[in-house]
């Protein structure tokens, strides 16, 4: 076993208040210190391929304590303030090892039959059209604000039975959420007091919910939930909305993400703009690259239950061990030229997918909420504007140097669309300003 390394604070790509963009970084130390001791998040860090695929499938390794060691991070008195509304977010399936993870985890793949994903998939591109057709009206779009911000949004409202005037109230509470599990917000007391306040109010909406569908029951993702029982032991009241949450959050914050990097980093490379105006059939493997290039979720957190080696690092039991997906995912052990964004890249080993398929996660729930939700990067005009869907993709395979892009009496902005880099990670201070793709009429 190697020495162990301990980067400097202001060495770690972790310091975000140093490095805006991480993936300079998440090189550098790939390939110098590839396991690593983080001050910064208090706990070993694994950035290889290789290493983080082993650890996600070490039952050694556990998401539950991994939860509970960050939680005993805080102050005495943070933890009463949180104490009421903890453990709707200790029961998330992502923080959940056997035998619980694979009870819940049946729960919530069962209400995501191929019968209802097709469903899903059809609703999804009848929003999208909505959106697009709205823009149509308007002139202009801002693609963002417009459309990744709200299709997402709207689906998974109708996902949990919300109204969907209430489409836009959730957003405030996901983006709390994100920001508690931000670095360097953990201890912060006007963070923990917002995310008290937004638990209490999600548990409070989705409880008149599922109440309404215990009174009449309805074949639908929370029917899905309650009825979960009549083959095992039931979920729990508290169970059922904890992973409603975690549907809410993880489907909303990851397709939103993913669709506005996966278009941003689109838009910026004239062969790729080709490929997708030359080539439909691409929006598989476009969503694909987006995930890979780019992940919503930057890592995920373990915690050892007993000593162990990673990566050639002596872990002792009850440290923590943070498995880099982003610095995984452009391993060039495993992919070719993975600094490139490729939507033509074949085989392209997905960390969102291989990371529920090696039980991390609620077997790839959020993951397919963001799978139903991408193919808008396929065409955001909807199948049915096929002429203005393909005069936006031939618009997108333009001269890169030209500012906007005719398409369908509208006029595509080349320069800027929102750079989705680890925004979930950082706190709101460090967060670069958002930028916006517009669609305008000419001349405007």
């Amino acid at each position: 076993m190697s020495a162990p390394t301990r980067l400097p604070v202001e060495d770690d790509p972790f310091n975000f208040a140093r490095y805006a963009d991480p993936y300079p970084n998440y090189r550098r130390v790939r390939e110098t210190t590839p396991v690593y001791w983080s001050q910064l998040l208090g706990g070993w860090v694994l950035t290889r391929h290789a290493d983080v695929k082993a650890a996600l499938l070490d039952k050694r390794l556990s998401a539950a304590r991994a939860r509970d060691a960050q939680a005993a991070q805080l102050s005495e008195d943070l933890r009463r303030q949180l104490a009421p509304v903890d453990e709707l977010l200790r029961r998330w399936a992502l923080f959940q090892d056997n035998p619980e993870h694979p009870r819940i985890r049946h729960a919530l793949t069962g209400a995501f039959t191929s019968s209802v994903m097709r469903q899903l998939r059809q609703r999804v591109e009848e929003i999208a059209d909505g959106l697009i057709d709205a823009a149509r009206g308007r002139g202009e779009m801002d693609l963002v604000a417009d459309f990744a911000l709200r299709l997402p949004a709207m689906v998974i409202a109708e996902l949990l039975g919300m109204s969907s005037s209430d489409s836009e109230r959730f957003q405030g509470w996901v983006h709390t959420i994100a920001l508690y599990f931000a670095i360097g917000s953990l201890g912060n007391v006007e963070t923990i007091a917002a995310l008290r306040e937004t638990v209490e109010q999600m548990a409070d909406y989705m409880r008149a919910i599922v109440d309404d569908h215990r009174r009449t029951p309805k074949d639908d993702l929370i029917g899905s939930l309650i009825g979960a029982g009549s083959q095992g032991e039931p979920l729990s009241e508290v169970e059922i909305l904890s992973q409603c949450m975690l549907l809410l959050h993880g489907g909303y914050e990851s397709t939103m993400n993913t669709i506005s990097s996966g278009m941003h980093h689109i838009l910026r490379d004239p062969d790729q703009r080709r490929l997708c105006a030359e080539d439909p059939g691409l929006a598989g493997p476009a969503v694909e690259e987006a995930l890979r290039y780019e992940p919503a979720f930057q890592f995920v957190v373990r915690a050892a239950t007993a000593d162990l080696d990673a990566g050639g690092q002596a872990i002792e039991a009850g440290q923590q061990v943070v498995c880099v997906l982003a610095a995984a995912n452009r391993d060039p052990a495993l992919f070719a030229d993975p600094e490139r964004f490729d939507i033509q890249r074949h085989p392209n080993r997905v960390w969102p997918a291989l990371l529920h398929r090696c039980g991390a996660g609620p077997d790839g729930v959020p993951d397919r909420l963001q799978h139903a939700s991408a193919p808008p990067v396929r065409s955001p005009i909807g199948e049915r504007h096929a002429p203005m869907a393909a005069s936006f993709w031939r618009a997108l395979a333009g001269d890169p140097a030209r500012d906007f892009f005719q398409c369908g009496g509208l006029t595509l902005t080349a320069a800027t669309v929102v750079h989705a880099a680890p925004q979930n990670l950082l706190p709101r201070s460090h967060r670069p300003q958002m930028k916006t793709c517009t669609l305008q009429r000419p001349g405007r």
